[in-house]
């Protein structure tokens, strides 16, 4: 420990002045998942040392994680010494966790990667060689703007610089003033589809899909078919659904009663491709067959 740290500080004052940025961009909106992946070719001599951030306030506010390793003693002939560490530094100091890695393989040829993945609220990082040798679960805040940077020691060869994000779409809401609106609109509404709808049943595989609720929603006449409006019932995420937000779209197609299904996550993106709705009478069937679920409302007087 006391060596990882040694090495970390002399080589960081060093890097700091003469590091090279690779990577350096801002995701403006908040995040729902991303994949940055960084990978250089380090120079024939010295110690190396290469740096992922992301949650990139200034030059003294970042999460991070790093590897270093000794450029004299690389070979494909014998195991490598890599010192990982990860953690975030506030204000110019730093809190981290660090182990050291044995890597087999040609270090200096095929490069050493850093890679930082985000699903929903789950995030880590992985580093590797050829293939990931090790893999560690890190914070990281997904409220927009995110900024992610990487760097290394000046001279290195870059191999890889991949930056993919997929954000968060703002909630959309219904046009409607006020729940009592969209009730005494339905109360005088004639379109057979159009109309309240609250939870009858379900036929789900639990290792599949779970019930994000109980709803309750609304379905109103828009272009191209019908608007599905939340009015109450979440469970999961329920901070997330306000009256009157958009919950889904049903999409007309060339059969009666028969719709494409357009259902929002609370994250404010669709499930899947491949859902469909019927609407038979007062029972608004939903249909999600890469999940295995079906679940169906039934219709409730709009009162």
């Amino acid at each position: 420990m006391k060596r990882l740290s040694l090495i970390l500080t002399l080589l960081w004052l060093a890097l700091g002045a003469n590091a090279e940025v690779f990577i350096d961009t801002i995701v403006a909106e908040d995040i729902y998942s991303a994949d940055v992946h960084f990978r250089v070719q380090p120079r024939s001599r010295g110690t190396h040392a290469s740096e992922l951030r992301w949650n990139v306030c200034d030059s003294a506010t970042y999460r991070f994680a790093r590897f270093v390793f000794d450029c004299y003693s690389a070979s494909e002939d014998w195991d490598n010494v890599i010192d990982f560490a990860w953690g975030e530094c506030v204000a110019g100091k730093e809190q981290k966790q660090s182990r050291t890695l044995n890597v087999s393989g040609d270090v200096l040829t095929r490069g050493c990667s850093l890679r930082l993945t985000v699903y929903e609220d789950v995030a880590t990082v992985r580093v590797g060689v050829a293939m990931p040798i090790d893999e560690v679960a890190v914070p990281f805040d997904a409220v927009g703007p995110c900024r992610f940077m990487a760097l290394a020691n000046d001279g290195s060869r870059l191999l890889r610089s991949d930056v993919t994000a997929t954000t968060i779409p703002a909630a959309q809401y219904s046009s409607f003033g006020s729940l009592e609106d969209l009730k005494a609109y339905l109360a005088e509404s004639k379109d057979p589809y159009e109309g309240l709808w609250t939870y009858f049943d379900r036929n789900t595989d639990p290792v599949r899909a779970g019930m994000g609720g109980h709803y309750l929603v609304a379905t109103v006449a828009a272009d191209n078919g019908y608007d599905i409006i939340y009015i109450g019932g979440a469970e999961a995420a329920e901070a997330s659904w306000q009256p009157l937000r958009l919950k889904g779209r049903l999409l007309t197609t060339p059969l009666p009663a028969t719709f494409d299904l357009y259902w929002l996550q609370p994250s404010g993106l669709p499930v899947g491709d491949d859902c469909g709705a019927v609407i038979e009478g007062d029972l608004l069937t939903l249909q999600f067959p890469y999940w295995k679920a079906v679940v169906r409302l039934r219709r409730q007087t709009a009162n």
